[in-house]
């Protein structure tokens, strides 16, 4: 288990991230976004048709080197779940359960027409396959980050002679040792993790261990996440149901919110 952590007298966020990264959580000044000059003047920047030089190719990250300096990998792992949270916090439909469970209240004691039911449901039924997307990569982040922090490997091989061992790492997790039993190299490493869908399996969740309530609901989410409706319907019973789901997963992250702010302050100057 690692801690979210700060860089001491820096304004970070945990893993270094700049602050404005908890700013969907807190709310908080010091964490406000404010665009650059550059980005402002963008228009500008396009009437003026510059030609710009090409980008240098980015150098080759060495994450086999990261995966062994807790220094370094913490940070990483704190920062995934940073990021997350912000996603996460960000879905509409998280944002605006309460308003949810009381627009089905009033639908039922025949307070509001089916028109103006229908209207107030539009922005669910509008976010509701970005929102299902937030909510997974809170839960993927999360779940890549404590593999790591239990020393497994999520990213993907890239090398031919490395299949069988991607293969294996498909079914069940591997441990950052095998970087020195098969003589692995920086470069057979790809920047490609696994999947949600793999580590929602059983042999993963024996490391992540998310709660069983919590697990059947994330793989629901995840498997529908790339149709058209994050549910096929949330009215009536079915809409109780995807509320009492979703506050779950919101009391899952709550502790996480906490951990980040109380980082973020520790970080401050």
């Amino acid at each position: 288990e690692f801690e979210l952590v700060g860089r001491a007298g820096a304004k970070c966020a945990p893993s270094g991230y700049p602050l404005q990264v908890l700013g969907l959580i807190t709310g908080l000044r010091a964490f406000r976004y404010y665009p650059s000059r550059k980005r402002r003047d963008r228009g500008d920047t396009f009437r003026k048709m510059r030609t710009r030089k090409p980008k240098e190719p980015a150098e080759k990250v060495d994450w086999i080197e990261r995966y062994r300096d807790g220094r370094i990998l913490g940070p990483i792992c704190s920062g995934m779940i940073v990021f997350g949270l912000e996603e996460f916090k960000g879905a509409y439909i998280i944002q605006h359960l309460d308003k949810l469970e009381a627009l089905l209240d009033k639908k039922d004691r025949g307070e509001i027409s089916i028109e103006e039911f229908g209207q107030a449901m539009a922005p669910f039924m509008f976010y509701s396959l970005s929102d299902s997307i937030r909510i997974c990569v809170f839960f993927e982040n999360y779940m890549k980050a404590i593999l790591m922090s239990e020393r497994m490997i999520v990213h993907q091989f890239a090398s031919e002679r490395l299949k069988p061992l991607g293969k294996r790492q498909s079914k069940r997790p591997i441990v950052n040792r095998y970087f020195v039993k098969c003589h692995i190299e920086p470069r057979e490493i790809s920047e490609q993790t696994i999947g949600m869908g793999t580590m929602l399996n059983n042999k993963y969740q024996e490391i992540i261990k998310l709660p069983e309530d919590v697990l059947a609901i994330v793989r629901e989410i995840n498997s529908s996440r790339n149709e058209l409706h994050f549910r096929p319907s949330i009215a009536g019973e079915y809409g109780r149901s995807t509320i009492a789901d979703l506050r779950r997963l919101n009391e899952f992250a709550e502790p996480w919110v906490k951990k980040a702010v109380e980082a973020s302050r520790d970080c401050r100057v």
